[in-house]
């Protein structure tokens, strides 16, 4: 049971030798311009206009242009970068998104490890044709050179069984008709690990075998990267603070990685940070029955506090 009777840290006056601010990022998910972490990136000053130029949606709007339709200065996005040196400490909380904590009954996660990710859209140019009277051996087929890419991606994580994953999660064809040979074929590809030398292996293999496929069938290809992070290990002298509150409190807990990015990705790459994990309900996240109890919520903000407090004074 969580204690009902505490108060903030504001509540209890305390004198601090450093600020505490919450903060709220934009764009973490990346998901109309296929790249992440804008916000927290941007903070760090890893964003600028040439980045916002270079990132387009698939209706190939930048997010230059996004910005400024928006009536943002992508201009002045460096702006936002805050000094070096003026940011102590990243604390994060978050839903697990994952069934692991739900499954066994655990209250709470200390995340050590958040996995890199590298992400590409795809496309493969082929020939547009009709679909009764081109034969086979005559076709430039855009979908069946990359279709027999698709193919093979998740397998190629499997093969690691480390927990790596492939996914691809948007496929398109051009020009969409039934009876019609694509001449192009847009697809999506994420790729997430631990080991960092794991996803570029995959990704290498992609590469690989789109060089074949689009000769077999004399096509072309391009594979724009959209986000490269390498994993990062979360600080251990945070999470040992953690844990030791958990003892306290009583709060059962588990050590594991998070294979979702969050900001801390980010900041994690040059900044101390920490992730304290709560149960996602039978591990489902990114749909409507989403739902972590608030009792779950209590708990974490009692841990977090209570580190807050020590990195504070």
């Amino acid at each position: 049971m969580c204690d009902r009777s505490r108060t903030g840290i504001k509540e209890q006056n305390l004198t601090p030798k450093r600020n505490f601010v919450v903060v709220g990022f934009c764009d973490e998910e990346g998901m109309r311009f296929g790249t992440g972490y804008f916000g927290s990136g941007a903070m760090l000053g890893n964003r600028n206009a040439a980045y916002c130029r270079k990132y387009k949606d698939t209706d190939g709007i930048s997010i230059y242009d996004a910005m400024k339709e928006y009536g943002l200065d992508p201009e002045r996005v460096e702006e936002a970068r805050w000094p070096i040196g003026s940011i102590g400490y990243f604390l994060e909380t978050h839903i697990e998104q994952g069934p692991v904590l739900d499954a066994e009954g655990i209250e709470l996660g200390l995340v050590d490890c958040i996995v890199g990710i590298q992400r590409y859209m795809v496309t493969v140019h082929g020939r547009s044709d009709h679909a009764g009277t081109t034969p086979m051996d005559m076709r430039k087929d855009a979908v069946d050179a990359a279709s027999k890419v698709i193919s093979k991606i998740a397998d190629w994580a499997r093969e690691k069984a480390d927990g790596t994953v492939a996914t691809v999660g948007y496929i398109n064809t051009i020009p969409g008709g039934m009876n019609i040979v694509a001449e192009e074929c847009q697809f999506t590809v994420d790729i997430r690990s631990r080991n960092n030398e794991h996803i570029n292996d995959i990704a290498k293999r992609i590469r690989a075998a789109l060089d074949r496929e689009v000769k077999a069938i004399g096509g072309s290809y391009e594979m724009d990267n959209k986000l490269t992070i390498t994993s990062v290990n979360l600080s251990q002298e945070m999470l040992s603070t953690m844990e030791e509150s958990c003892r306290k409190h009583g709060f059962s807990y588990e050590y594991l990685p998070s294979g979702a990015g969050h900001d801390a990705l980010e900041i994690g790459q040059v900044i101390p940070t920490v992730m304290l994990f709560v149960p996602s309900k039978d591990g489902r996240s990114h749909c409507p029955v989403e739902f972590t109890k608030f009792s779950d919520f209590a708990k974490a903000s009692i841990i977090m506090e209570e580190l807050a407090i020590k990195l504070l004074l």
